[in-house]
């Protein structure tokens, strides 16, 4: 049985940073993601200029998130600066991981809250 070849164009592997990134490629996808990244020069350049940004984005939401609500999230201006170059494409990109982030996060503290003060109210006194 012959399989069709997945063929990753560059505006596919563009658009599939993010989950090759978080690991969420099939084993074949991210096969072939891999040979294209290394067969292409333009792509290879943008993985790794913008995988850099986007575990900034990733560090950035984790700070946001785990920071004293008093204080104010420092953003480092090196970080501002390199989103600031990118293409229009590349800065939408960064804020819908950013915007993810923060409400899978969220969530989570939510989710926590809730699990404690379950456990708080089924404690005896």
């Amino acid at each position: 049985m012959w399989v069709t070849p997945v063929i990753w164009t560059c505006k596919k592997i563009e658009l599939f940073i993010d989950d090759y990134l978080e690991e969420k490629l099939s084993v074949r996808d991210k096969f072939t993601y891999e040979a294209h990244l290394e067969t292409c020069s333009g792509c290879h350049e943008y993985f790794a200029r913008t995988s850099a940004l986007i575990k900034d984005a990733h560090r950035i939401g984790e700070a946001l998130t785990t920071q004293d609500p008093a204080r104010p999230c420092r953003i480092p201006q090196r970080v501002w600066d390199q989103v600031a170059q990118l293409p229009t494409e590349e800065q939408l990109l960064l804020d819908r991981i950013m915007i993810r982030d923060l409400a899978e996060r969220r969530e989570r503290l939510e989710r926590r809250g809730k699990a404690q003060r379950k456990s708080n109210s089924t404690r005896p006194n």
